[in-house]
């Protein structure tokens, strides 16, 4: 190869390697500037497919088949992944990358109310605060103050 073809080859070669990076950046930064959600008083709006998820309860809350007893909780699985908005230090912390939330009623009658959403695509209305405890299966969970079928 001539000197000439092979500084035409190295140039064309960065160029595009330039190219490919600055891409790269790009898409990235498209992905970070998404903007997050904020946790409550803030109401919020998300789409996603109810389901029921059995979890291990007391006493140990490892193992259903070893003789913990069943907890059942309903989660919203969302199609898009979302990410959180510190709020509070070890309170509520940012999140990416969050696609389960558990679902908080203010009553059990809510479970018969929405039970017809169960595998359905629905949008929840509400408030999300933190997991903090054993109960809370998800690192983000939604109190709910809606719940209907989406169109």
């Amino acid at each position: 190869m001539s000197s000439s073809n092979l500084a035409f080859s190295t140039r064309y070669g960065t160029a595009v390697l330039v190219l490919l990076l600055l891409a790269g950046i790009g898409h990235a930064w498209a992905q970070s500037s998404q903007a997050c959600l904020d946790y409550g008083p803030v109401e919020i709006r998300l789409t996603g497919t109810i389901v029921r998820k059995t979890y291990p309860g007391p006493p140990e809350y490892e193992s259903v088949r070893k003789g913990d007893a069943p907890e059942r909780y309903w989660l919203l699985v969302l199609s898009n992944p979302v990410c959180t908005n510190e709020d509070r230090p070890n309170f509520d912390p940012a999140y990416k990358n969050v696609r389960r939330l558990q679902l908080i009623f203010d009553s059990e009658r809510a479970y018969k109310k929405y039970r017809s959403l169960l595998g359905k695509e629905a949008v929840a209305t509400g408030t999300l605060f933190a997991g903090n405890n054993i109960h809370h299966k998800t690192r983000v969970l939604l109190i709910v103050s809606t719940l209907k079928k989406a169109k």
